[in-house]
This record gives C-alpha cells, structure tokens and sequence, in this order.
C-alpha cells in the first residue's frame, strides 16, 4: 500500500519509461481488470504521442503528494533499481 492508502497506477515521472501498477494490497484480484484497462489506455494514449494521464485518475497517479513522500522519491528509486 502507498502512503496515502491508494494503490500507484500510472508512470513514475513525467519522462520516465517505467509504469506503475502497485500498491493494492490483497485487494488486487479484484481491482485487476479495472486497474488493467486503465493502463492500457495510458499506454496506448502514450504510444501514440498524446498526454500520458487519462482525465479522471490523478488520485491514483505515482506523482500525487503524499504524506511522507515525494514524487522525486520515486522517480530515484525507479532509476536506482
């Protein structure tokens, strides 16, 4: 879970290559098939040169603030790992 309690759906930075689906706890089963058409329109809006974000799934985003953690946070560990 992230720290804010929401699971992390969408690219870690604005330039970054790496894409997250994470953070739902045990309840991934069941939000697999939503979480999944999501990001499949992220990454075909991506693909074809648009806006990464879909209207509508900022609170979800990995960039979002939350307590305790920073979007740059994230972005460092994508690069380091």
């Amino acid at each position: 879970c992230s720290a804010d309690g929401r699971p992390m759906l969408g690219f870690c930075a604005e330039r970054s290559p790496v894409y997250l689906a994470a953070g739902m706890s045990g309840l991934g089963f069941k939000f697999a098939p939503g979480v999944a058409h999501i990001a499949v329109e992220q990454l075909r809006r991506h693909l074809a040169g648009k806006d990464r974000a879909c209207s509508g799934w900022s609170a979800l985003s990995p960039g979002r603030s939350m307590p305790g953690f920073s979007a740059q946070d994230l972005a460092l560990a994508s690069v380091q790992s």
